[in-house]
């Protein structure tokens, strides 16, 4: 009568949610998604790090990107940012790898999280010239899983 009572316990237990399934994967997957706001073309790193206001520009130039990053199931400050630039009319990597997934670096904002607007800057090296139109890929990662990857606007470089 005792075995009988704890199968008619463990049953209802389960079925009600007290106790937890054991055929379950664990902990869901991660989920999410990166978008391009906004791009600002011709800033340098140090107007980017606001050390630079007024005056004469110097330094490299590159792109300022906003981005919006959203994500479910991710741990907080778990992610991170990857950016490359394609050649847009093919659309493939350009050819210096030295722009090709980079850790986004220069953030301004908590570049770890995996959920909350950002502005990320990206070196605009004179290579970038060769190419008639560029875009910039922006990547969501947790760990080794990719969360989602937007494009820029096509930029021309001529």
């Amino acid at each position: 009568m005792g075995a009988v009572l704890a199968l008619v316990g463990a049953i209802v237990g389960r079925a009600i949610g007290f106790i937890p399934n054991p055929f379950n994967g664990g902990e869901p997957a991660p989920t999410g998604r990166v978008d391009v706001v906004h791009i600002l073309r011709n800033q340098t790193l140090e107007v980017f790090r606001g050390r630079e206001i007024g005056g004469e520009e110097s330094g490299q130039n590159g792109f300022t990107l906003e981005v919006a990053r959203s994500s479910e199931n991710a741990a907080g400050r778990a992610c991170r940012l990857v950016w490359s630039y394609l050649d847009a009319n093919v659309p493939t990597a350009v050819a210096d790898p030295t722009l090709v997934n980079q850790a986004a670096e220069e953030v301004d904002g908590d570049a770890r999280a995996c959920q909350n607007q950002v502005r990320l800057w990206t070196p605009a090296p004179a290579s970038l010239a060769e190419y008639e139109l560029i875009q910039v890929r922006i990547e969501l990662w947790h760990g080794d899983t990719r969360l989602g990857s937007a494009l820029s606007e096509k930029i021309p470089m001529g």
